[in-house]
């Protein structure tokens, strides 16, 4: 819960706050830009920094100096002080938007439901951001005492749930080697792609309301915005769920294209179409919606799914940093383009169909995160597992899932780990075997110091992989006091029996 309310304190910031900061101080729109600094500099200060701390002290320290900067740009009636203003609550976010993405690794354990689950969290993060847009910001205590009651409940409830939490526990990543790899630049690359979408169209959104209603006070134009802004994120909550089932049906990738495309569609039809206020403040922002909709939760979807568990908070911070640099990237294009786009909203189209068509090749490198059928339906899959102890080929425990195969344990054990031993000399690897593939059996394997296990099956899928992995590490961690000085007792390893349930019953 927790982190639906720090997602909807995130939007609000991003589409509502800073504009109409930006109305009531007539400050330039390109002092959005120290929002997005501030997130890259928060982003980078996290890996370095934070990623040190206990979860809890820099999840919750850093929202609450997030809130110190949402009062601050309340207070501010001077334009020089908006960018630092801006900047401070960029910093915060970058700084907590990893440590958020630890907290929905739990929540999202059975992919074939994250769309829907993510679309959930957006649906209960967009009352907060229609809120602020009809209480405003010129309301200064009431604005005040709404983000100390956020803050609050973000308190309460994560203090009273801390125990609850099932965070996996964090590695540090080599950010350089992280980098470096080939792999990887897809990954970052959707990242910036994902800030300059959600930044550029609603930059370039702003310059033409602001444009058609120029001849109004501030508190008009600030309605106005506001009407916007209320009818974008209606459709934004409500099309969340269809949305979400839609994502869990044909695939993340498909949905992040379409809400792309659809973006583009919603400016050109500014263009064709008379700018009248149904057309610009209730008509647009429905299809505008919708996309960005589709990107949003397709891109925060797979930055949660695709790294493994141990590494989300970093390559997150990483993802979010790339984001900010996209984000910046969005509010300079739109201040260079900004006197042609209010000419013809068709030229942003036309940018933003470019754009989606790099986007489309960066995408189309990147491995869908929604599982195959048959990831789905893993258990389906496995037949035996064994447990191997790695230097002397002595099998110590066997578990058949489906009907008994006539398999000696031992001699299977001493002859696979002959012939893995056998392949690792004659190639000269020091790499352990992974998988023997033998046409209708798969045989996987996962090997520590002094533990190997191998788990047969129909298939050689991820998830498999990765349940392997981990009941190998555990069974490592367990017995580590007893490989060293084993006598062949085989009853000291019958808790594996309970490692064994537990990783591959759910």
């Amino acid at each position: 819960m927790s982190v639906i309310l720090w997602g909807g304190l995130a939007w609000i910031l991003h589409f509502i706050l800073e504009f109409l900061v930006i109305i009531k101080t007539d400050s330039p729109l390109i002092f959005i830009s120290f929002h997005f600094i501030g997130i890259i500099v928060g982003g980078i200060f996290a890996l370095k920094v934070v990623s040190k701390w206990n979860h809890f002290v820099g999840y919750l320290g850093f929202i609450g100096v997030q809130v110190f900067w949402y009062i601050f740009l309340g207070m501010v009636t001077k334009a020089w002080l908006v960018p630092i203003g801006l900047f401070g609550a960029g910093f915060s976010i970058g700084v907590v938007f990893g440590l958020y993405k630890e907290q929905f690794v739990f929540i999202m354990e059975d992919p074939k439901f994250g769309g829907r689950m993510y679309a959930l969290g957006l649906l209960g993060g967009s009352p907060f951001v229609i809120i602020l847009a009809l209480i405003g910001i010129d309301v200064f205590w009431t604005s005040t005492m709404y983000y100390i009651a956020i803050f609050i409940l973000i308190l309460t409830i994560t203090i009273i749930g801390r125990t609850e939490h099932k965070i996996p526990p964090q590695e540090p990543l080599d950010v350089g080697k992280y980098l470096k790899k080939k792999e990887n630049l897809p990954k970052v690359t959707l990242g910036f792609f994902f800030g300059f979408f959600i930044t550029n169209a609603y930059y370039a959104t702003f310059l033409i309301i602001r444009e058609a209603y120029k001849e109004l006070s501030v508190l008009d134009l600030q309605a106005k915005f506001s009407t916007f802004v209320i009818i974008l994120w209606l459709t934004v909550g409500l099309f969340g769920i269809i949305n979400g089932l839609i994502m869990d049906l044909i695939g993340r990738r498909i949905v992040i294209l379409i809400g792309l495309c659809i973006q583009s569609l919603a400016f050109l039809m500014l263009a064709f179409l008379s700018q009248t206020e149904l057309l610009l403040l209730y008509i647009f922002p429905i299809c505008l919606g919708i996309g960005f909709m589709m990107t949003i939760n397709g891109c925060l979807c797979f930055f949660i799914e695709e790294p493994p568990p141990q590494y989300v908070r970093d390559t997150n911070f990483i993802y979010f940093t790339f984001a900010g640099i996209g984000m910046l990237g969005g509010v300079l294009i739109g201040e260079l383009m900004s006197s042609v786009v209010l000419t013809n909203p068709a030229y942003l189209t036309v940018v933003l169909l470019f754009t989606f068509v790099i986007a489309t090749v960066v995408i189309n490198q990147i491995k869908e995160t929604l599982p195959s059928k048959e990831e789905l339906e893993w258990k389906d899959s496995i037949r035996d597992f064994f447990c191997i102890i790695t230097e002397s080929g002595v099998c110590v425990y066997r578990h058949t899932f489906t009907e008994e195969i006539p398999i000696n344990e031992n001699l299977f054990a001493g002859g696979i780990s002959g012939i893995c031993m056998l392949c690792q000399e004659m190639i000269k690897s020091e790499e352990p075997t992974q998988v023997i593939d033998q046409g209708d059996v798969k045989l996987l394997f996962e090997t520590t110091k002094n533990v190997t296990c191998i788990l047969l099956g129909k298939e050689n899928l991820k998830i498999l992989r990765e349940k392997l992995k981990d009941i190998t590490a555990e069974i490592e961690q367990l017995f580590k006091s007893v490989f060293p000085t084993w006598e062949g007792n085989l009853d000291i390893f019958v808790p594996i029996g309970s490692l064994v349930e537990k990783h591959f019953s759910e």
